[in-house]
Order: structure tokens, then C-alpha cells, then sequence
């Protein structure tokens, strides 16, 4: 559609409303008595008659408050409804030409009509193939909303309230952490949030997420997390927190809080880092408080016993079994050692020397650790990142973390040292694998 005729059709709906809104006025208010007394009928002028009778039509009201109503035109107000409907397609025409009929359904419209579970499974739109169903087309018309952020926050508040199921504040946040905390250490903690089911917001609402903020450090970016779960149980929990720079609390303090925050990505603010950072704004639909009892005081050296022993190193260097799939990373430490419960460690992956991932992780004599490989390193197609997997050079390199042994209560002896594990590709019949050189050696002989 040209500009002209964009502009013809918002002429015509504009002339619309300027003609149907006064007529409407008109109809339906502004014919009032002004004091003058009217038959409640025929509406003859009875301000020189006597009595309630008219003497126009014989019409005789029960109360003299009858003849001081307000005329309503009927007509003349089903004439205005008509104009100023007709000015809503007059409007929208360009509109509709440009992204079809769905376009003008009103977004709360959208919201009340969209359920859940419809946009639980959105692969089903690229999958089926056939003719989309009527609930498909709303869920994919309110998505694209979402995406393009044309929603007001009200809106976002009835989308997280109906859809999401999200009852606000929230209830059952449980926290694992240290009741007494060093001087100078960046706070750490886990938190779990409970519910349920579980809803995982970046498939459904692309735009939102849940993050938790520290009140004592507005320098740091506290917590964000790219899926909320809620789980059922603690087992069933997601250590969202653990890995987070929740920021230094200060010296003395007695009590550390904490906003836990529902946001939007919101184009309109500029980024905190200034514009051209490439970074999203966030702003804040729901907001709450949590705080938790912790006394801050002492050196880390009061917490932590650090251990920097080559001969610890070179154990956990010859008993550390490294495996990296297409969906997951695993670490397990070979042989009896039940003395090392939990070695904090950043387990890294390189190719070619540059750093591809990185992990916050344990050590364990006593059951393996394992973590997900990030979706960038998932695809079938280009695996570990790279379509050259099997020319690249691999290693794995592990770094003791001893500020992390502060997240348990146990973790009191922590590792200080690193070492490195060179990585070599094994093709099995059902998956690729990254496997140290000697346990590929053996694959290849067998």
C-alpha cells in the first residue's frame, strides 16, 4: 500500500470520529431540560402547562420528576456507533494490508485468549508443517508482540499473573548459606525457589527473566537466571546462585538483603554501560525482599585451610576422568580417595588454546560432577562450537576455586592449584566424545 493511501484511509478515519463522537454527545447527554418540564412521551414543551397532563398527547407521568429528563436520540446515536465503527477498519486497513487481521486484535484480548500450555510447546509451530489451528495463530500473534515489546506494564503484569501462574510475592524460598561470612569476599549463596511445576521462561516469555539483585552492592549485577525453575522438591532444585558475584557485604554487617526481581527487556532505557554496549536494559515489573541472617567478620584465612601441595596436584591430575559429549561435561576421580568429599575447581575447555567454556564444579572421591554443555556447543551439526572437532586441539584445564569451598559447610579444606588434561576425539556408535589420550589409546586398541 502506498503512503498516500495510508494516509487517505487515516483521513477517513479521523473524519469519522470528528462526525460520530459529537453526534454521540449529543444523543445520548446533551439534550437535557435546563429546567424546562417535558412530556416523558412526545416531549412537548410543557413549561406554560399546569398539572402533569399533557396537553399535546394526553400523556400523564406519575411524577413531576418525569418531565425533567434528559432526550435521548436513539437514532441519531445508532447513526454515531455506526461512524465510529466504521472509523476502526477505516484505521486499521494499513495496518491489516501490512500484517494481516491479527494484528488488530487487542493484546489483553490475547492474553485472556492464550493459555499456558499453548505456549509450552512452541517447536510445534516449525514442525507440523499443515495449516496452523486458531490457538496457534493467537500464541504466535502474542509472542511476536512480546518480541517487538509492545506491551504496557499492566499487560506484563496480567501476562506473568495468567500465563505464567507466577503468585506474587513468592512463597517457600529456600536458601542454603553461610551464617558468618569473611571480610572482603564476594557473597555467594544457593537459592532455590519452589513451586509445583516447573516453567522455564525463556521458551515462553523470550523477554523476561527472574533476577536477584543485592541491596548492599549496587555495583554488582547480581544473579541472572535464564530459566526459572520451580521444583517440587530440594532434590529436584537448581542451584541458580552458587556461581553469581552477588557483591562484598560490608564489614559489621549483621544481615544481608536482597530484591528478587521480575523484568523486561526494555529498548527504550539506555544500558547501563552506555549506548552501543550490546547490552539489554532490564526493567522491573514485580519486585520483593528477601534477607538473610549473616554476620560478616574475619579474614578468609579463619574459613578457609588452603592447600597448595604439588604432590595433591599431581593426584588429582592422574585421577581426574575427563569425558565432554555434545550435551555434557562429567569429572569423576578414579580409585578410593573418601578423604576428598568436595574440591571446588573451575573446570575450562579450550580449543587451540582459547578458552570455548568455563564451569564452576567439584572435585569428588567419592561421586563424579557433571554440568550441561551450553546450546552454542550442542548442535548436531557443528559440535563443540566448531566444524573441525577432529583437527582442533583440545585440553581441558582444571584451576582450584578455594573461595568457593565458603558455599558449603564442609568445604573448609579447599585446593589451590591447577593442571591440565589434553582431550582426544572418540566416535562411538551413538555419540562423539572428548576423552584424555590414554583412554582414547585403549578405545583404538579394542
Amino acid at each position: 500500500m502506498a503512503a498516500w493511501q495510508e494516509w487517505l484511509f487515516w483521513s477517513l478515519s479521523v473524519l469519522l470520529v470528528l462526525a460520530g463522537l459529537p453526534l454521540l454527545l449529543w444523543a445520548i447527554w446533551l439534550d437535557r431540560p435546563r429546567g424546562r418540564r417535558r412530556c416523558p412521551k412526545c416531549w412537548y414543551d410543557m413549561s406554560y402547562s399546569t398539572g402533569l397532563t399533557c396537553s399535546e398527547c394526553g400523556r400523564t407521568p406519575k411524577h413531576e420528576k418525569h418531565l425533567l429528563r434528559t432526550r435521548r436520540h436513539w437514532r441519531a446515536a445508532a447513526l454515531a456507533l455506526l461512524l465510529l465503527l466504521g472509523a476502526i477498519p477505516a484505521g486499521s486497513a494499513p495496518r491489516i494490508r501490512k500484517h494481516g487481521w491479527m494484528s488488530v486484535v487487542p493484546t489483553t484480548a490475547l492474553i485472556f485468549l492464550v493459555t499456558q500450555e499453548d505456549l509450552a510447546d512452541q517447536s510445534r509451530f516449525s514442525l507440523s508443517g499443515g495449516p496452523l489451528s486458531p490457538p496457534d495463530i493467537l500464541t504466535i500473534e502474542l509472542l511476536a508482540r512480546t518480541e517487538d515489546n509492545s506491551l504496557w506494564n499492566w499487560q506484563w503484569n496480567l501476562l506473568i499473573d495468567r500465563i505464567l501462574g507466577i503468585d506474587w510475592p513468592l512463597s517457600d524460598i529456600l536458601t542454603k548459606h553461610q551464617s558468618r561470612w569473611p571480610v572482603g569476599q564476594p557473597f555467594r549463596a544457593h537459592i532455590y525457589l519452589h513451586r509445583d511445576n516447573v516453567i522455564e521462561t525463556r521458551a515462553i516469555l523470550p523477554r523476561t527473566q527472574i533476577r536477584i539483585l543485592p541491596r548492599f552492592d549496587h555495583t554488582a549485577e547480581g544473579g541472572p537466571i535464564d530459566e526459572i525453575h520451580w521444583p517440587s522438591n530440594l532434590l529436584d532444585g537448581m542451584d541458580w546462585t552458587s556461581a553469581r558475584n552477588f557483591g562484598t557485604p560490608r564489614q559489621a554487617s549483621e544481615e544481608l538483603s536482597f530484591d528478587i526481581v521480575i523484568e523486561r527487556v526494555d529498548e527504550s532505557l539506555e544500558s547501563q554501560t552506555g549506548p552501543g554496549s550490546g547490552r539489554p536494559s532490564w526493567r522491573a515489573l514485580r519486585k520483593q525482599t528477601l534477607s538473610l541472617p549473616v554476620r560478616v567478620a574475619g579474614s578468609i584465612d579463619e574459613f578457609i585451610r588452603f592447600d597448595s601441595n604439588p604432590e595433591l596436584t599431581e593426584m588429582l591430575r592422574q585421577r581426574a576422568h575427563v569425558s565432554v559429549s555434545s550435551s555434557a561435561i562429567s569429572i569423576k576421580l578414579e580409585g578410593k580417595t573418601p578423604d576428598l568429599k568436595a574440591i571446588p575447581a573451575v573446570v575450562e575447555l579450550f580449543r587451540n588454546g582459547q578458552m570455548v567454556f568455563a564451569w564452576m564444579g567439584w572435585l569428588s572421591g567419592t561421586s563424579p560432577w557433571s554440568a550441561t554443555i551450553p546450546s552454542a556447543l550442542a548442535t548436531i551439526s557443528r559440535p563443540f562450537g566448531t566444524s573441525d572437532y577432529p583437527k582442533d586441539d583440545w585440553f581441558v584445564r582444571i584451576v582450584g576455586a578455594p573461595e568457593r569451598a565458603l558455599l558449603e559447610p564442609h568445604g573448609l579444606h579447599s585446593w589451590e592449584g591447577e593442571f591440565t588434561i589434553p582431550l582426544h576425539i572418540l566416535q562411538t556408535h551413538e555419540r562423539l566424545f572428548l576423552v584424555p589420550d590414554r583412554v582414547a589409546k585403549v578405545e583404538a586398541d579394542e
